[in-house]
């Protein structure tokens, strides 16, 4: 069957299968997403993967574009807000005022320690002590 015939056929398996955006267990217990897509059979292709990640990074970048000082960092201060907001969400990543503060006032070596004294240095220490030293430098690390 040519993929430009496909419509018939995606209407009948999204009426069987359902869309479901958030992970669920079928009706055998097989975890789940989508439109029936079996996790423990087929998982993610390697392009999916990176689909979902560059989307998740899209969506990190435009939630920092709302914050003006965003656009006045350089690109590995911006990479390290990126991944921050990319693994927080919005809601969480608004809860850090102290460094948002330090951030409006250019003060990086203030935003640097707002990062190390977090629940989420706790979570994920190497993934904010690399963040937050990419923050204070303000160049990658060679």
């Amino acid at each position: 069957m040519d993929r430009r015939d496909w419509a018939p056929l995606q209407a009948m398996i999204d009426r069987h299968e359902g869309r479901r955006r958030d992970l669920y267990f079928d009706t055998k217990g097989i975890p789940t997403i989508g439109a029936g897509r079996n996790l423990r059979a087929k998982g993610l292709s390697n392009m999916e993967i990176e689909y979902l990640r560059d989307n998740d990074i899209q969506d990190a970048i435009e939630e920092l574009s709302k914050y003006s000082w965003y656009s006045t960092l350089n690109q590995p201060r911006q990479a390290a807000l990126i991944d921050a907001m990319f693994t927080l969400g919005p809601t969480r990543f608004a809860g850090f005022q102290g460094l948002i503060a330090a951030l409006s006032g250019a003060n990086y070596a203030r935003a640097c320690a707002e990062m190390i004294d977090s629940k989420w240095h706790f979570e994920a220490p190497k993934r904010v002590e690399y963040d937050a030293a990419l923050l204070l430098a303000g160049a990658w690390p060679e």
